[in-house]
């Protein structure tokens, strides 16, 4: 996820480096940008705004890309994520199976207070974690 104000400065490194070793990926913003790509949700920015930019990201992904993957990754414009290591982590986890939650936050030990430290968001849209989903 990003902001219209982030694509250059922050999202095209993101897009430049490990974005490439990812099977699917797509950018979202509150307003689309196909020079960049990114899909543009809709929704004003801001942080008040946080919560209705994930959950409408989540659902493009459900409606566009759930036969894409098996996992999905939810990552800001200034987060870095070693696929290769995140991929050793999760091939012992059947991405429908009952050893993981269908959504796994795994916070990040960083010196920043823990309302603001980073962390990694995993979705496994299997049928049965989807229903209700538009």
């Amino acid at each position: 996820m990003t902001a219209p104000q982030n694509l250059e400065s922050r999202a095209r490194y993101v897009r430049d480096t490990w974005a490439r070793r990812c099977n699917v990926a797509v950018f979202v913003s509150s307003e689309p940008a196909p020079h960049f790509p990114a899909v543009g949700l809709g929704v004003a920015e801001g942080r008040g705004q946080l919560y209705r930019k994930t959950i409408r990201a989540l659902q493009y992904v459900h409606r566009q890309h759930r036969a894409s993957a098996d996992w999905f990754l939810k990552a800001d414009d200034d987060t870095f994520v070693v696929l290769d290591n995140l991929r050793w982590l999760l091939a012992a986890h059947p991405p429908h199976g009952p050893d993981l939650p269908s959504t796994a936050v795994i916070p990040l030990p960083w010196p920043w207070p823990p309302a603001r430290s980073p962390h990694v968001s995993l979705w496994s849209l299997c049928p049965k974690c989807s229903r209700g989903v538009p």
